[in-house]
């Protein structure tokens, strides 16, 4: 039982390796093209970094894609899931790719839930802004500085 076990333990931390190997590969070929684009170079510290902090985002990402799931009394994530996952992730949206996701701009509420909203862990935390659009936030920072000189 003991052997079964290590040999499981193994076999996810061997199957963990090779997602991170292919994560570090991917970001280190995005660096590339930016380093080309941008002319200018990222060092292997800041490759090895950011694919690390993307790796245990996409960790994050994926435990809460189950718990909203699970919340739903689903064995299946589905678009729903994910939509819930970008309403709550900062990182994840600006306004028009919300609403897109089916949230209403105002309030950046689902626009259907499964559950009452008084009982609802996901609604309950009631309307709040969405957070600024950075697309949308960069040439205006570009214009006020050129505005400045």
């Amino acid at each position: 039982m003991e052997e079964e076990a290590e040999t499981e333990e193994q076999q996810r931390f061997s199957y963990q390796q090779r997602l991170k190997a292919a994560v570090h590969y991917t970001v280190g070929c995005l660096c590339e093209e930016v380093a080309l684009d941008k002319e200018m170079q990222f060092s292997k510290q800041t490759i090895a970094a950011i694919s690390e902090l993307t790796f245990r985002q996409c960790e994050n990402f994926a435990k809460d894609l189950e718990t909203f799931a699970r919340h739903a009394k689903r064995t299946t994530i589905n678009t729903e899931d994910v939509k819930l996952l970008a309403r709550r992730s900062n990182s994840l949206g600006c306004q028009e790719g919300r609403a897109a996701a089916g949230f209403e701009r105002s309030s950046c509420q689902p626009t259907r839930c499964c559950c009452p909203p008084a009982s609802c862990c996901c609604c309950s935390l009631g309307p709040r802004p969405p957070p600024p659009c950075p697309w949308r936030a960069a040439p205006l920072a570009q214009t006020a500085r050129k505005q400045q000189e």
